[in-house]
């Protein structure tokens, strides 16, 4: 899904943990070891020029009395919502492509989705996980080794130790970013969990998951979802501070490209630049009928969707956005690369950030499709690039992206994760003494850098491994 390509000397299809742990033990110095799920990251993380683990032969679903499931890693997303449908549960994170990506690479790149306004990332629910690593073996994150116990309590140590690194993990707070190391755990909670966090969003490069536990949550007794037009996107943007108040349990937004497919299943919804889909599933009609009345009184139109096959054939809109728009613009002389495609910044500054990122590409006379997570201030662009001389201004146009993210106070992924696409940045986002921590907890669990050592840091080019 992210462009990038590379042929593996070597292709591993463990079947379990044993199997994965045979590979990391024997690979440890010798080769480069690249997990992989079932192909969904879109930031060039989960390709390989020489060891490629994949882990879709890592399946299997335990229900829990407890409001648990334990699930393994290469178990597909969808396949274990539809097990615990039948207990009137479901998995709190719900990324778009959840029919096809699996659970264990949603935990690797620490994944959100369409409600992560409401119920976060995998993060948030992750219980505790088991994993492969060089340096410790099968690790399980309830009972781990003694030495990496007191290790990651030292290193939480001399993270507090360092006015710098604060400064960073506080300044961070609240910031919807799935780069880098998770160093709040270090210092909010204990030496257990801060380990389960540390693999959460580490895009195989300490190790490789092979179990996790998650809380899962009930399932909605009723939804509403409305569909608000606007004429233009910062009229959309506006209007989502007030709305994110109101509690929804998604808030997402479409540009005309995405508005124009939902008008092919609902006629009545006016034409705009900019399309905010409101889902609301406790209070919902109240809640829906209340934010429609408010925005009719400032002159916005939209439509009410209370059938739920009605809602799904919306909400299958904006899944389907990115391999609808691929459709639809691409040809051999240009392409929607994985470029500045995951974003954030805090929504007090979206509105700023969008206009900015959009006067850069119509400078360039370059075409973009938008949609996202605008109500985390997650907002995915697609820039179009014709093929002539698209190497120079893919770097171009990130070096310009990025900055412009982190200038206002965000990240270059908000959910995707890092890879070779946005590695080459992390340093500037995070500052040195935090790359420095980085290292170290690297160094940790993997101190031969087996574990896909090319996407937590790097000097490459945004262009080195794509294929036009």
């Amino acid at each position: 899904m992210s462009g990038y390509a590379a042929t593996p000397r070597c292709v591993a299809l463990p079947v379990d943990e044993i199997d994965v742990l045979n590979l990391v033990s024997s690979a440890a110095g010798k080769r480069k070891v690249v997990p992989r799920g079932a192909g969904s990251n879109q930031s060039g993380s989960a390709v390989s020029d020489d060891v490629l683990l994949i882990t879709t032969g890592l399946k299997g679903i335990k229900v829990r009395s407890t409001g648990t499931v334990r699930v393994m890693a290469g178990t597909i997303h969808a396949n274990v919502d539809a097990v615990l449908s039948g207990t009137g549960r479901r998995l709190p994170f719900d990324p778009s492509s959840s029919k096809f990506c699996t659970v264990g690479g949603n935990v690797a790149t620490k994944a959100s989705g369409l409600r992560g306004l409401k119920y976060g990332s995998v993060a948030r629910s992750l219980i505790h996980l088991r994993f492969v690593c060089p340096a410790f073996g099968a690790v399980d994150t309830r009972q781990p080794p003694e030495k990496l116990r007191v290790a990651i309590d030292a290193l939480s140590e001399m993270v507090r130790a360092s006015k710098e690194v604060m400064e960073t993990i506080e300044r961070r707070r609240g910031l919807k970013s799935s780069v880098g190391y998770d160093l709040q755990s270090l210092v909010d909670q204990n030496s257990n969990d801060a380990i389960a966090m540390l693999m959460c969003g580490s895009a195989g490069t300490l190790g490789v998951i092979t179990e996790v536990e998650i809380a899962t949550i009930p399932i909605a007794e009723e939804r509403r979802l409305l569909l608000a037009a606007f004429p233009t996107l910062d009229e959309a943007l506006v209007v989502v501070g007030d709305i994110v108040k109101r509690g929804p349990s998604a808030l997402e937004l479409v540009d005309h490209n995405g508005g124009e497919m939902l008008r092919e299943r609902f006629p009545i919804l006016p034409k705009g630049r900019a399309v905010l889909m409101v889902e609301f599933d406790e209070d919902a009609e109240t809640a829906a009928g209340s934010l429609m009345l408010a925005l009719k009184q400032e002159d916005h139109t939209g439509i009410l969707l209370r059938d739920e096959s009605a809602q799904n054939a919306a909400w299958k809109v904006r899944e389907d956005m990115l391999l609808a728009s691929k459709r639809k613009h691409e040809s051999e002389e240009r392409r929607m690369i994985a470029l500045v495609e995951d974003v954030a910044v805090p929504r007090a500054n979206l509105r700023k950030f969008a206009s900015q990122m959009l006067g850069i590409f119509e400078r360039e006379g370059i075409e973009t499709v938008i949609y996202g997570h605008v109500g985390e201030g997650n907002l995915h662009f697609r820039p179009l690039l014709p093929k002539q001389d698209w190497e120079q201004k893919a770097n171009e146009l990130a070096e310009r992206c990025f900055s412009l993210a982190i200038e206002l106070g965000g990240t270059v992924s908000g959910e995707h994760g890092l890879g070779r696409n946005k590695s080459w940045f992390l340093e500037r986002e995070v500052g040195k003494q935090t790359m420095r921590v980085f290292a170290q907890i690297k160094q940790l669990f993997d101190p031969s850098s087996t574990m896909n050592p090319d996407v937590l840091s790097g000097s490459r080019r945004l262009d080195e491994g794509f294929r036009f």
